[in-house]
């Protein structure tokens, strides 16, 4: 029997290489609109950056309830919705606590930005190795790739403690990582099951 984790991360990476446009393209906007949207909405979606409408939609996937999800979705706002989502669930991790032995894992979503910019979210799915103390390899699924950042993708990142205040991933400061365990998903939704 597998876990919340390996469930979530196996889901996550059946999206890897769709997009707007092209490939998968049916998938992917079925993904982000949850076939709840408008058809404006979903046309619309597939212009949007979809990283952090990536991890919006697969928590909904895993049975995340929240009023967020009840309404039509506000444009820009999926960053907002996946702190608020996250933070509610008490699964936030500071990226200042970033150690040896609590640091991300397959399952967990990092988020990554400079002072409000370069924000990313994406899912780690697997770790490669631990180099040295304080250095992580993993592969992740992100949305918000490609052109437009409007493909999901795997990606290979580098996680680096750099202090004791903060770490870098891929170059970019680690604002935490929310806890897929701590999110208390229900697991897939039925309808969603193959």
């Amino acid at each position: 029997m597998s876990t919340l984790r390996e469930d979530f991360v196996k889901f996550a990476r059946k999206y890897d290489g769709t997009s707007a446009i092209g490939n998968g393209s049916e998938a992917y906007l079925d993904l982000l609109s949850r076939k709840f949207e408008t058809a404006q909405m979903r046309k619309d979606m597939g212009k949007m950056s979809s990283c952090a409408l990536f991890v919006r939609s697969l928590w909904w996937c895993f049975g995340a309830e929240h009023p967020i999800y009840e309404k039509p979705y506000k444009i820009s706002y999926a960053p907002i919705d996946v702190l608020k989502i996250g933070k509610e669930r008490k699964a936030f991790v500071e990226g200042n606590q970033l150690s040896q032995i609590k640091y991300p894992k397959p399952g967990d979503v990092f988020y990554v930005g400079e002072n409000g910019k370069r924000e990313h979210f994406g899912v780690i799915a697997e770790e490669i190795s631990r180099v040295a103390p304080g250095s992580w390899t993993y592969i992740t699924i992100d949305g918000g790739q490609g052109d437009g950042g409007r493909a999901i993708a795997q990606r290979h990142r580098t996680l680096l403690k750099l202090n004791s205040i903060f770490g870098k991933m891929s170059g970019i400061t680690l604002v935490g990582w929310f806890d897929l365990d701590a999110m208390q998903l229900p697991g897939l939704r039925p309808e969603l099951r193959e």
